[in-house]
């Protein structure tokens, strides 16, 4: 597979739409290669990481050689919340994407993922498209797409294939430095498909337990027949209940029609009219009391609305006098105050500077004496005052008219208090005396001796039929606990059989449990011993392309037994470990050896190439590495790396080179093409 182009939108610091153009295929002409510089924190891993997100989604977490993920839903989650661009979250954009375009065997094969977040940058939803020849993938219907789509992606570059095409260098080098032998193993089982099997083992031990827990504590014959014999006794419990239940409720219905035979014979000694039987005057009595009944509640409303204001008569007396007497001092008050500025207009008009005078003029104090005499005269106009006028105004929030209003309401409440009462009072006394009556009435009617019998026997079976209704309401309680015993009982008598079943299949199904991972566990074997000779030898033959001649390794060899990776000497003897260059000679052999038995033909795409390879090891990997690893080497590099010794050593395989630059104002970056590091 060939990857022409890249198009990544709003990715962690590639804000927009950003294409990388790999062009058309040039490895027939020798060129393979595709450097892509970048310096440390412009973009180069967030780069790699938007590949094989968008080429793997969720599975891209089984890249990684020394972990595993147990919740892989929130590591992806994760993942793509933190990578969702700062920038396109700050403008309110919600989109990020990735598009990755394929050519194999003259087939274009598109595969695009688009994810969307919400305002907070927490992803909502995400989705998978697949093109081929510009077509959507064919799909039948009723089946699951997403999940089809993702088998599709599987069956093209396989997660555990995939680690061994695109990684970082440096990470592999940790891990081959650390643990060579363990790196190996953990190569080997993802290129088998190793995961599976050993996760199908763990299933048939924890079921091979799960056996031996249930048969261990499984139960006896005996224990079955128990059960069955308590819910036997509880069913028959249940059957004597409703039997029970049936005889008392034909015994209540014969009672039912006996009351209804008394109630007839009472109805025919009354004489059968309407107007005096005991039933109807007990009605007539009834209604006379609800009559009375609404009466006195009448009577009490009336009493607490109006007649409080009528009692006791000398209160009201008193208040029915200061309101006058205040009405009247309001008004004389009113007449004073109208009139007093006509008095100081009279004074004015005849003693004033511009009243006419008398010849000769009046002496001042004769004008003084005069308007004395107008005043005195003027005061005796109002006085006496009225009779009955109220010394002081105790109700000084009431107007003329509110005060006026309340007066007619007194005498409105006197006149209307003896005759409202009055009227009810005999109404209920008549009310009264009709009751008493008809009370006479139905005692006359009733004290005859058979009258006496038949009521007596009215009475006992109302009795017997109240005694059948609270036997049987009794019985009904005792049966939902009776049918949730049954129901438990007969789960456990169901459970107890398939218990009793499994006890006698449990050791058939341990030893078909033990064959099966005996089985699995050999074919892994066979299967890693075939595989492991071609690795060793391709492990050999790139170590020993890429070493200097200062190196002594001969050999690699892996153990079959133990995988442990043996290094021998020139003297056919095992080496001890090596300097941290010799590890990353080895991790990039291994990755050789693991990429070839694949038999794979993917693009191989590596961040952090050299790490702390000295020069002739970056020599040769630089010319006998890069060009033969694959048909398509896609290389990550700071200017530290690939510099200008390495890049002009490769130039010849370069098809095109690309060049990361970082805007510090806007914190994004952007790709620029058939462009790379200057150098001086």
């Amino acid at each position: 597979m060939f990857l022409k182009k890249i198009e990544i939108t709003n990715f962690r610091v590639y804000y927009g739409k950003n294409t990388l153009d790999f062009g058309r295929n040039l490895s027939a002409e020798g060129r393979n290669i595709y450097v892509i510089g970048g310096l440390t924190g412009y973009g180069k891993t967030s780069l790699l990481q938007a590949i094989t997100l968008g080429l793997l989604g969720k599975n891209a977490s089984l890249l990684a050689f020394d972990k595993t993920s147990t919740n892989i839903d929130y590591l992806h989650r994760e993942l793509l919340q933190k990578n969702f661009s700062k920038t396109a979250l700050a403008n309110g954009e919600q989109q990020m994407s990735v598009k990755l375009i394929f050519e194999e065997q003259r087939i274009e094969l598109v595969i695009e993922r688009k994810w969307w977040f919400d305002d907070h940058g927490l992803l909502s939803d995400e989705e998978l498209n697949i093109f081929k020849n510009g077509a959507p993938l064919e799909i039948a219907k009723g089946v699951d797409q997403q999940e089809l789509k993702e088998e599709f992606i599987e069956t093209k570059i396989p997660p555990h294939i995939a680690k061994f095409f695109f990684f970082d260098g440096e990470e592999i080098r940790k891990i081959a430095e650390k643990d060579p032998s363990g790196a190996v193993v953990s190569g080997l089982n993802s290129l088998l498909g190793f995961a599976m099997l050993e996760r199908l083992i763990d299933d048939l031990e924890k079921t091979k337990k799960d056996i031996k827990t249930q048969t261990g504590s499984s139960p006896t014959k005996s224990d079955l027949l128990k059960a069955e014999a308590a819910l036997s006794e509880k069913e028959e419990e249940e059957t004597n209940i409703l039997e029970d239940l049936e005889d008392k409720s034909r015994e209540r219905e014969k009672c039912k029609q006996e009351l209804e035979l008394v109630k007839a014979k009472i109805s025919i000694m009354l004489g059968g009219d309407v107007s005096t039987t005991q039933n109807q005057i007990q009605e007539q009595i009834e209604e006379l009391e609800r009559e009375d009944r609404t009466i006195a509640a009448e009577m009490g409303k009336f009493v607490g609305d109006l007649l409080c204001l009528s009692m006791p008569k000398t209160l009201l007396r008193k208040l029915k006098e200061q309101l006058l007497g205040e009405l009247t001092r309001k008004e004389w008050e009113g007449k004073k105050s109208s009139l007093s500025p006509q008095k100081v207009k009279i004074i004015e008009g005849l003693f004033g500077k511009t009243a006419q005078q008398t010849e000769p003029p009046l002496l001042p104090q004769q004008k003084d004496f005069l308007v004395c005499r107008l005043e005195e005269e003027w005061n005796n106009m109002f006085n006496p005052p009225p009779e009955g006028m109220a010394d002081t105004i105790i109700h000084i929030y009431l107007t003329q008219y509110d005060t006026q209003d309340i007066l007619n309401k007194i005498d409105d409440i006197s006149k209307q208090t003896q005759q409202h009462l009055h009227s009810r009072i005999q109404k209920r006394n008549e009310i009264e005396r009709k009751i008493q009556e008809l009370r006479e009435r139905r005692r006359r009617m009733t004290t005859g001796p058979e009258f006496q019998e038949l009521s007596e026997n009215r009475d006992r079976i109302n009795t017997e039929i109240g005694r059948l209704n609270t036997e049987m309401d009794g019985l009904q309680r005792r049966i939902p606990p009776l049918e949730g015993e049954i129901s438990s009982l007969k789960k456990r008598c169901t459970d107890l059989e398939r218990e009793l079943v499994i006890s006698e299949h449990g050791h058939k199904h341990i030893e078909t449990c033990k064959r099966l991972r005996e089985t699995i566990e050999e074919f892994m074997e066979k299967l890693r011993n075939r595989r492991v000779a071609g690795l060793s030898q391709k492990m050999t033959e790139m170590y020993k392309t890429l070493a200097h001649k200062e190196d002594i390794v001969n050999s690699i060899s892996i153990n079959p037994a133990s995988y442990k990776v043996v290094m021998k000497g020139k003297d056919n003897n095992e080496l001890p470990d090596g300097s941290a260059g010799e590890s990353e000679i080895f991790a990039l052999s291994m990755i050789y050896g693991l990429a070839k038995i694949s038999l794979r033909n993917l693009p191989f795409i590596i961040d952090t190439p050299f790490g702390r390879l000295d020069s002739p090891h970056r020599d040769n990997i630089t010319t006998r590495y890069f060009p033969v690893i694959s048909d398509q080497v896609i290389i990550f590099s700071s200017d530290t790396e690939i510099n200008q010794k390495w890049y002009k050593a490769i130039e010849p395989h370069i098809a095109k080179s690309f060049l990361l630059e970082f805007d510090g104002r806007t914190k994004t970056t952007t790709i620029s093409e058939n462009r790379y590091f200057k150098f001086d």
